[in-house]
């Protein structure tokens, strides 16, 4: 899943938006894609999804259906948009080289440890 905020910078807004996406990366850590209404990609996103106010943030699956989408001013919550947007951290994969036999045995399994299971506390 993704969200696009459709917004233009130059505007009575666009203070409000930068503010709201600067809180928002800091305490999520989560992306948004930014689109200029203005440019030719941003207006044939605009005329696909029928965006006609702005700022406007779009959250779509991976197909390109449209999820949610909220327009115009007060700007939605963080919550509302986090749990559309994608996360920008690293998988364990991405994170750990697969090639490197050293690596792969410190975090290869162990043999006969069960796992922790906090719950009996």
């Amino acid at each position: 899943m993704r969200v696009v905020c459709v917004w233009r910078d130059n505007t009575d807004y666009a203070r409000t938006v930068i503010d709201w996406k600067r809180d928002f990366d800091i305490r999520t850590s989560r992306v948004i894609e930014e689109l200029d209404p203005d440019t030719p990609e941003g207006i044939s996103f605009c005329q696909a999804y029928d965006v006609m106010e702005y700022p406007s943030f779009v959250a779509l699956d991976d197909n390109g259906h449209v999820l949610q989408m909220w327009r115009g001013l007060p700007l939605p919550r963080f919550d509302e948009i986090a749990y559309y947007a994608s996360d920008e951290e690293q998988t364990s994969e991405e994170i750990i080289p697969q090639d490197d036999p050293e690596i792969e045995k410190r975090f290869a399994p162990t043999k006969g440890v069960l796992p922790r299971d906090d719950s009996v506390l």
